[in-house]
């Protein structure tokens, strides 16, 4: 998403602090050219479809279904119910920190969206000048992150489809490590992230290879790697099955094997839609890490070309990596 291309309806500031009796609310009308609208923009864009935030559906029978605003008049009752809840975790005890919260209606793509942000104010050192012309150095802790600094919590709700991702940012509530927002505020069923299903895939293809190709377990793992990418960039989807396929199509006792792996890791059957920031990531370059924490980034197209690139397997089953034809060495 690009930060040019939404439309921010309306927007909502709120303090989070448990010490408070209350959360104060207050709508915030974003000029054209405000500072704030355009923080805001980067906020949105920057953090709208990471790869590591969960996905969840908002059925007809799920409590945040009865209170989504379907409108900029329902709004701020939606906003009142979140924050509440919030401030009433941080007031029990919740590991939550300090910090603020921002509320946002907005248009993207023709489609209607609510974001929550919850951001931790940060301790930063500014410079102060006294009376006398002397400078020192003044902590400060309420100040909020850059806009495409991770870690903080947040949610989208697409109000066209009812679809949901949520940062997978986790803290104590009542002694217990969880995502809070998952938990006690939205209570929903969510599923994997596309970081984790892709870790998952990976797992399962390289355990089968390694099973049942012992002598050629590099060349098999870089065939898959570039069946994936190949699948992904021609259909914009994960297919597991039709990557298994392929792969292992000389082999039938693999072909089992991968598919007794995928339903004990509870993988799904049918093809799964990835965003673009992972087709990206996907299609382009892959990493390959060593057990001794090398790690390279192999453009997609040098993956199985033998003049560029080669793995090799010695009888004692360790992998030599060999770079061919290189010009020179690129400091980046």
């Amino acid at each position: 998403m690009r930060s040019d291309g939404l439309f921010i309806k309306k927007s909502i500031f709120c303090l989070f602090d448990g010490q408070l009796p209350f959360v104060n609310t207050t709508e915030v009308h974003l000029g054209v050219d405000d500072e704030e609208r355009a923080y805001l923009n980067k906020l949105v864009a920057a953090n709208f479809d990471n790869i590591a935030s969960k996905k969840a559906h908002i059925g007809p029978e799920d409590f945040l279904a009865t209170i989504l605003p379907t409108g900029e008049d329902d709004f701020e009752p939606f906003v009142n119910y979140i924050s509440d809840e919030i401030h009433n975790l941080m007031q029990e005890g919740a590991d939550i920190g300090v910090g603020s919260g921002i509320f946002l209606l907005f248009e993207a793509d023709e489609q209607n969206f609510v974001a929550f942000f919850k951001l931790d104010f940060q301790t930063k050192f500014l410079n102060v000048v006294g009376e006398a012309g002397t400078i020192s150095w003044k902590k400060s802790t309420m100040v909020l992150p850059a806009a495409s600094q991770k870690g903080f919590a947040f949610f989208y709700i697409n109000l066209n489809t009812n679809q949901m991702q949520i940062s997978d940012s986790k803290f104590y509530v009542q002694d217990r490590k969880c995502n809070y927002l998952e938990e006690y505020i939205l209570k929903l069923e969510v599923y994997s992230s596309e970081k984790e299903l892709v870790k998952t895939i990976d797992e399962v293809m390289v355990e089968t290879i390694k099973e049942h190709y012992p002598e050629e377990v590099p060349q098999k793992v870089l065939e898959y790697k570039k069946v994936l990418a190949e699948t992904v960039e021609e259909t914009g989807k994960i297919d597991l099955q039709v990557i298994e396929e392929k792969v292992f199509s000389d082999n039938e006792v693999a072909a089992n094997s991968c598919k007794e792996k995928k339903e004990e890791r509870k993988l799904p059957e049918e093809a799964v839609y990835v965003s673009p920031k992972l087709e990206k990531k996907l299609t382009k370059k892959q990493r390959i890490v060593t057990d001794n924490g090398i790690e390279l980034l192999v453009p997609i197209e040098l993956l199985e070309d033998k003049s560029m690139f080669e793995y090799r397997q010695g009888d004692d089953g360790k992998i030599t990596i060999v770079l061919k034809e290189i010009g020179s060495i690129m400091n980046k």
